[in-house]
């Protein structure tokens, strides 16, 4: 929807349009060219929409619209708009670790960040009660995923055989070994064996793979190199790059 060439439409009811259509992220660009405001206008209501928890900003020039049943958290679920926002930031992701956790149905471990997966520093996003928690990770592309459906489309996830690799490596910044070990339980019977060998041959996390939880779960394949001991200092062997930026980007327009 692009307006006349000296007619231009309210932010406000363009968001309504685009709702309609069953759109739920938009970006400032788009906003421009469709509605035919002036930048400081479209700033300005933009401004006044998020103050009425109408849309949210999440990233430079990149909003959510939030409907009426969202409007007390003043966010949509992250699964509404995350493929969005990765394609937005033209950036290869995920949802992975604790949050792939919870859509493979260990539920009782969901975080309160949402965890995505990619491939190049980015900052962490506050708004309202969502904390998006991005973790830096080269081999993206290589980490088998699945593609769900969600509310408004499709989402990447990785595997529940990549959930559980992924977990191990980065067990210091989930919540420790006893968390993981907690969730890798409550995943194993969305597990399977071969799938595991398959994911461990690809070599997108050497040295995960050894490990003896990996080996019972794939009949003893795997070499027992790193003794578990007692949970917490058992897997010290066990590093994985995982530079993340502390920054964060606010919920503001």
């Amino acid at each position: 929807m692009s307006p006349d060439k000296n007619q231009t439409i309210s932010l406000s009811k363009w968001v309504d349009s685009k709702q309609s259509q069953g759109r739920y992220s938009f970006t400032r660009e788009e906003a421009l060219l469709e509605t035919g405001l002036k930048d400081d206008t479209l700033s300005k209501a933009a401004l006044r929409l998020a103050g009425e928890r109408r849309i949210a900003r999440l990233h430079s020039g990149f909003y959510v619209i939030v409907p009426l049943e969202y409007r007390s958290h003043g966010i949509t679920p992250a699964d509404w708009f995350i493929a969005d926002l990765m394609a937005y930031l033209r950036q290869p992701y995920y949802v992975g670790l604790l949050s792939a956790a919870a859509y493979h149905g260990a539920s009782h471990q969901r975080a309160q960040q949402y965890h995505v997966i990619t491939n190049q520093r980015t900052r962490q996003v506050k708004c309202h009660n969502l904390i998006l928690r991005f973790f830096t990770k080269a081999e993206v592309m290589a980490t088998p995923r699945d593609q769900i459906k969600t509310s408004t489309g499709m989402m990447a996830i990785s595997t529940p055989e990549a959930t559980a690799l992924d977990l191990v490596a980065y067990y210091r910044q989930v919540g420790g070994l006893d968390r993981v070990l907690t969730v890798l339980q409550e995943l194993g019977e969305k597990m399977e064996p071969g799938k595991i060998v398959d994911v461990c041959s690809t070599g997108w996390i050497d040295g995960i793979c050894t490990t003896p939880w990996m080996a019972t779960r794939t009949n003893g394949i795997f070499r027992e190199s790193i003794p578990f001991g007692r949970v917490g200092s058992s897997i010290e062997r066990i590093t994985c790059d995982t530079a993340t930026s502390t920054a964060q980007a606010r919920c503001s327009a």
